[in-house]
């Protein structure tokens, strides 16, 4: 169990994935995972404590996931992990952790990929290409996702910009 302080994370509790044991890349996972709240933290603390809690989770999913994703590509594919909220259905994504800002980034429309054909359980993510700069840039002024949707159409142009409220609206949904 992570526990974020100021500016301290620290581990007070052992791993366990059943065998007592949890793998490397499990806890690399898990630390850049806590480590997205810090950078949120850093970033705008006042902003970060009042964010909506699908806000701060899913940056700490979305930083999780592109650092698993550099140093652990064979965990960073497999969709049975945690790390991938693009796999989670509407409903288990309630709990405040969501791929809102994986999806702004890549090119996968996980609601016509992996046997998920048309289903709106999933996002219909038409999408991508917003950088990590952008994102943090939004976060910094946002603590919601409407805010954090009309800072990226406002601030910058992407040629798939048109279907940004679609994909806001399903994660706006859910909060």
């Amino acid at each position: 169990m992570f526990v974020l302080r100021a500016n301290r994370i620290r581990i007070y509790s052992k791993f366990s994935n059943g065998s007592g044991n949890r793998e490397t890349d499990d806890l690399y996972a898990l630390t850049f995972h806590e480590l997205g709240h810090q950078s949120h933290w850093k970033l705008t603390s006042w902003n970060m404590t009042w964010s909506k809690k699908i806000v701060r989770e899913s940056w700490a999913d979305f930083i999780e996931h592109t650092f698993i994703q550099q140093y652990y590509p064979s965990y960073a594919t497999n969709w049975q992990t945690e790390t991938h909220k693009q796999n989670d259905t509407k409903s288990e994504m309630s709990d405040g952790y969501s791929a809102i800002f994986i999806d702004l980034v890549d090119d996968e429309n996980q609601r016509n990929t992996r046997g998920h054909a048309g289903s709106t359980d999933y996002p219909d993510d038409k999408v991508s290409g917003y950088t990590i700069s952008q994102l943090q840039n939004a976060l910094e002024k946002s603590r919601k996702l409407e805010h954090i949707r009309d800072y990226l159409r406002d601030k910058y142009y992407n040629s798939t910009e048109e279907h940004i409220d679609d994909l806001f609206d399903f994660y706006i949904d859910i909060q």
